[in-house]
């Protein structure tokens, strides 16, 4: 399954600067740009970010009014206080460090199970289980439980755990998963004849007899 997955993945993944750093800095900002805000959006203001905050100890300094203007393009103005709150905390508790352990890395200001995670997985090469509604709702439906329920949130976590155990990539696993969901295991109309796991996926195979 992990392999049909990172092969399709291969010929159809997308490609975002964000996603070539292994810098915890830059890996925990573009985490928190991420939130709710379409991956291109991202992109678009990634590079112009780190020109003007290349190190924590910058963004720490920066001008609320000037940070605010270069994040208009994603939306959220809160984003810009929470970031920099974030930094002025790693400038002051952590020496300019990015935290390397979960706990730490939730006692920051704005980091959820989600970010932290992921900051783990690619910043530090742990191997960590980041489940968003995406991943999520990929592996609900290959699994055939209800998506986007509480009760099958350990469910996920362990089918994650398990596609993890059999990959040597972690990090192109994840992002094979995220664009997976973006591409093909859409909330509406999935396109199942494309998915390279339909032969395993509960719900299309649900889907193919129904049809």
């Amino acid at each position: 399954m992990v392999e049909q997955l990172l092969g399709w993945h291969k010929r159809n993944g997308r490609s975002f600067s964000f996603r070539s750093t292994r810098n915890p800095y830059r890996i925990l900002v573009s985490e928190m740009l991420l939130r709710q805000t379409r991956a291109a959006q991202v992109e678009s203001v990634y590079r112009k970010f780190f020109r003007a905050y290349p190190a924590v100890h910058d963004l720490a300094e920066a001008s609320p009014h000037r940070l605010q203007s270069l994040l208009r393009p994603l939306g959220m103005r809160k984003r810009a206080a929470v970031l920099i709150a974030v930094a002025k905390t790693i400038v002051k508790e952590f020496d300019e460090r990015v935290p390397n352990d979960r706990t730490t890395l939730l006692s920051l200001p704005g980091v959820g199970e989600y970010t932290a995670a992921c900051v783990l997985l690619f910043g530090y090469g742990e191997a960590t289980s980041p489940v968003d509604t995406n991943v999520e709702r990929v592996l609900s439906r290959l699994l055939g439980l209800p998506v986007q329920s509480r009760i099958i949130h350990r469910s996920v976590q362990e089918a994650y755990t398990h596609l993890q155990g059999r990959s040597t990539d972690h990090r192109r696993l994840h992002f094979a998963l995220i664009d997976l969901a973006h591409t093909v295991c859409k909330p509406r109309n999935p396109k199942c004849s494309q998915c390279p796991l339909s032969t395993e996926c509960s719900f299309a195979r649900r889907a193919k007899r129904e049809a």
